[in-house]
This record gives structure tokens, C-alpha cells and sequence, in this order.
């Protein structure tokens, strides 16, 4: 895993370049997606506010929640394979518009700035959260995964706005 600031850095640009995005949300395309362009920046808001919590709440150590084993880590090392895992419900877009999006983008690219203060904190956190598919993920690891999964959905919305 790369360092944990660098991969910080690489979320806030992502989501950066997603919130220029915020004006095309209603466009579509359904070759490349069922979700119009705004259900994308939704989503990955969702998923990244809900990684932005779990930055601040205490990990425990439960020997119940397994660690990801190597074919797991290799979804984050690789990529999302598209099509593959659907959203959980509580981060599926439920959005019908979407003028908010832009204020909603610029909060949380401040919060995840903010982060860059935590760095050390993050990587010295052991303890573990469950991810619903890849097992219980540190804190480093949480923020590893919400830059795949907006780099991601970022490819998705480019392919849905190319000519």
C-alpha cells in the first residue's frame, strides 16, 4: 500500500475533478451505465462521507471481523471490477436533483484536506472496521479504498460524458 498521504492527496483530486462534474449530472448514457452522471457523484458522496465518520469513531479489535485476505486486497490493488459488486442500499443514490451536489463536493474535499493533520494517527491505527465485502479494513486501509472506488466511479463518468 502506498503511503497514506499520497493516497489522501490522490481522494482529494479525484473528488476535485468529480465536483466540475456537478453541472453535467443529469446526463446519461446507458451503454456505459444505468446511473446518469449525478447518481455517480451521489454515491461516491455517500461512500466518502461514511469513511469520513468512520475517521473519528473508535476501531475495535473483534477476532470475529477477518482482515482481507490476498484476493480481497487485490480489489483494491487492481481496481473495482465494473458491473461485479452492487452498492449497499444505504449508499445507492436517492437524489431526483441534484443542485446541491457542488456544496455537498466542496465540504467534503475540505474535510479530506483536513485529513492530511491525521496522517500519523491513521497509519498507527491497528484496530479494524468491517468492509461489507472485503473484510475488516484499519483506517489507512478505509481511506485506500474510498480513492479505488472513486477513481472508479470517476472513469465512469468520463466514459458517460465522452462523445
Amino acid at each position: 500500500m502506498e503511503p497514506t498521504e499520497k493516497i489522501r492527496a490522490r481522494l482529494v483530486d479525484r473528488m476535485i475533478r468529480l465536483q466540475t462534474r456537478c453541472g453535467e449530472a443529469a446526463r446519461r448514457k446507458s451503454a456505459v451505465s444505468e446511473w446518469c452522471v449525478g447518481q455517480h457523484l451521489e454515491h461516491v458522496l455517500k461512500v466518502n462521507g461514511n469513511i469520513l465518520r468512520l475517521m473519528s469513531i473508535p476501531f475495535g479489535n473483534d477476532p470475529s471481523v477477518q482482515p482481507p485476505t490476498p484476493e480481497q486486497l487485490l480489489i483494491l490493488t487492481n481496481g473495482i471490477p465494473r458491473g461485479k459488486i452492487k452498492a449497499p442500499v444505504i449508499v445507492q443514490p436517492t437524489l431526483t436533483e441534484y443542485t446541491g451536489l457542488k456544496a455537498a463536493y466542496e465540504q467534503q474535499i475540505a474535510e479530506y484536506r483536513m485529513l492530511s493533520n491525521r496522517v500519523a494517527e491513521i497509519d498507527a491505527s491497528k484496530g479494524v472496521f468491517p468492509h461489507p465485502g472485503l473484510g475488516g479494513l484499519t483506517r489507512a486501509q478505509w481511506l485506500w479504498f474510498g480513492e479505488v472506488h472513486t477513481a472508479h466511479h470517476e472513469k465512469i463518468v468520463e466514459e458517460i460524458l465522452a462523445p
